[in-house]
């Protein structure tokens, strides 16, 4: 069986315009994808940038911290009216998070945000 490929230079000038546009697009993708995960997933090991460690926090957990934890210090950051706030809860979870102290201390700020 005999198999005739053709070049880029050997198709047609229609051709040639459609596989540019499609990379074209497959590229600019490819960039908002890298973009995307930049902001999305940066800081979330407490230093500014993006790392390995960002990302394995994101999508794996981190072994010093909660996932409410993780939430308040990324993600649910600027939702928080004060950033004192973040400590607080960040305390809150370290002593056992119990029902008592969130009754307390965590559901007057929760109500605060909302």
């Amino acid at each position: 069986m005999n198999v005739n490929y053709l070049r880029f230079s050997d198709i047609s000038c229609s051709e040639k315009i459609l596989n540019s546009i499609f990379l074209l697009t497959i590229g600019l993708g490819y960039l908002m994808a890298l973009v995307n995960m930049y902001y999305t997933h940066q800081g979330r090991d407490g230093k500014p940038g993006l790392s390995i460690e960002d990302i394995v926090i994101m999508y794996h957990g981190s072994n010093d911290q909660t996932r409410l934890g993780n939430a308040i210090s990324g993600i649910m950051l600027p939702n928080l009216k004060y950033k004192s706030d973040k400590e607080v809860i960040l305390k809150w979870i370290h002593d056992g998070a119990d029902k008592d102290g969130y009754e307390k201390t965590i559901a007057p700020i929760l109500k605060r945000v909302s």
